[in-house]
């Protein structure tokens, strides 16, 4: 092994100038390949963070069919309380309560239809980045303070600043009407414009009585401290079932609904009782539509949860939750693979090139040493190693190069202009920080080993068919 190591070693350096070029080429492309990898997962983990830590969490907890159909009455009972039993289980970051809802916000100029987020404010900072982009004033209070944070966008649309009051005007959980006057004390900029112009968060406890959602919450909210071990954690999550009581304390919530119900009824015994009432409603057409909305109407009961089980209770992972994040990067990340092959294609060829010439003005040497004795084998094996010497220097420059310009942008980020735009539409910040990992620094020159060794093969086989009197003759 050592003289056919030997021998290809200083068969690489016959053409210096030839060699350099190729050694050149194969670097260039390995470090490019480096740190193009590394930016490319590292905005992906940025984009993902970024997204995942305004409102959705790594994952959630919620009753089922609220994802594609949520409204006030699809509630968690309990919410806070068996957010807390969760919080116990190991690889868990945080996890909290929200309550969503919908109103119309006036100031004293303008009324814009907003997104309303009920939080617990002691929990927020580490599941969500809007209470580190608080621009003016600050963060809500506690949990059951009268007041509320908004974008800026929205602030600017409304033109309002801190201290000023807004008017809420929404539907409680009940059906009743919902409606507060509440001071800003914040206005945040999560990065996301439409976020911006359309959310206002307030304390889960205010939100709750302003909404009537008694001590429910819609969604448990969740973040993990390791991405790639979320389904380890969700399989724990789910082995801890509500506890099944819950659902007797959301009846005394609402201690007037048996009595909504009695009195509905009576109204239909004196439909029958009165036969003017029949004319009235003939009357007004409108009436029914006005019963279908009518807080008058008993609640829907959710279904109890069964005991030792999570009911109709689901736990949803973010892919589910923003499978339009998922699939974006899924596109951007072949059409980056397909760049990446055309380089390694170029790069592949030009060694291919390289080694398929030295073959060919070498078919003399060849013949004499198939003519001495030497085994074919030999020969092809020579020319492989000279390959994978060559190949290998050529990668550990790139490497090096890519290494050190990865670890530079690691530190400073990497920005170019219009950086901004696209931060702000897809929830990027100014700049990216490359994925500092094995696989990232890998995967490009594995790529580029294996395709130059493969395309080695046929220079190597065209060996085997030497004829040793024809070789001799070759010039």
């Amino acid at each position: 092994m050592g003289i056919i190591l030997r021998l290809a070693w200083r068969n690489i350096w016959r053409h210096p100038r030839r060699t350099g070029l190729t050694l050149a080429a194969i670097a260039f492309a390995a470090a490019l390949l480096v740190f193009m990898i590394t930016l490319q997962l590292g905005s992906y983990d940025m984009m993902i963070d970024n997204n995942l830590r305004v409102l959705t969490g790594h994952f959630q907890v919620q009753r089922a069919g609220y994802l594609n159909k949520p409204k006030m009455r699809s509630t968690i009972v309990q919410a806070p309380q068996l957010a807390e039993e969760l919080r116990k289980i190991n690889g868990i970051v945080d996890i909290a309560a929200r309550a969503n809802g919908f109103a119309l916000v006036a100031s004293e100029e303008r009324t814009y239809g907003v997104q309303v987020i009920g939080v617990e404010t002691a929990h927020e900072a580490k599941l969500s980045i809007i209470p580190g982009r608080i621009q003016s004033g600050q963060f809500l209070s506690g949990d059951d303070a009268q007041e509320v944070i908004i974008g800026e966008a929205l602030a600017r649309n409304l033109k309002v600043k801190v201290g000023d009051e807004l008017t809420l005007l929404g539907s409680g959980r009940d059906g009743s009407i919902a409606a507060a006057v509440l001071p800003i004390v914040g206005i945040f900029n999560s990065g996301m414009s439409g976020l911006d112009r359309g959310l206002i968060e307030m304390p889960l406890i205010t939100f709750q009585d302003i909404f009537t959602m008694g001590n429910s919450a819609h969604v448990l909210v969740g973040m993990v401290e390791h991405l790639d071990r979320l389904e380890t954690v969700l399989a724990q999550v789910r082995k801890i079932p509500p506890n099944p009581p819950l659902q007797e304390q959301e009846e005394e919530i609402f201690p007037l609904q048996e009595e909504e119900e009695e009195i509905y009824f009576l109204e239909e015994e004196e439909d029958e009782i009165s036969p003017l009432e029949e004319e009235e409603d003939e009357i007004s057409p409108l009436q029914d539509e006005e019963e279908e909305i009518s807080p008058n109407l008993p609640l829907q009961q959710s279904p109890p949860l069964k005991k030792g089980g999570w009911g109709d209770l689901v736990v949803l992972d973010w892919n589910t939750l923003v499978p339009g994040l998922l699939q974006l990067i899924q596109a951007d990340m072949a059409n980056g693979w397909f760049m990446y092959g055309c380089l390694i294609l170029i790069v592949t060829f030009s060694i291919l090139n390289t080694f398929l010439m030295a073959v060919l003005e070498r078919t003399r040497e060849f013949g004499v040493m198939l003519a001495l004795g030497t085994k074919a084998m030999f020969i092809g094996k020579l020319v492989m190693l000279e390959s994978l010497l060559l190949t290998l220097v050529g990668l550990g420059i790139g490497l090096a190069i890519g290494t050190a310009v990865t670890l530079y942008f690691y530190v400073h980020g990497f920005s170019y202009p219009g950086m901004e735009e696209i931060g702000a539409q897809f929830g990027l910040t100014e700049s990216v920080t490359p994925q500092m990992s094995v696989l990232a620094f890998t995967l490009g020159p594995a790529m580029i080993l294996l395709f130059t060794m493969v395309a080695s093969l046929y220079p190597a086989l065209r060996i085997r068919m030497l004829k040793p009197v024809d070789a001799m003759k070759s010039v």
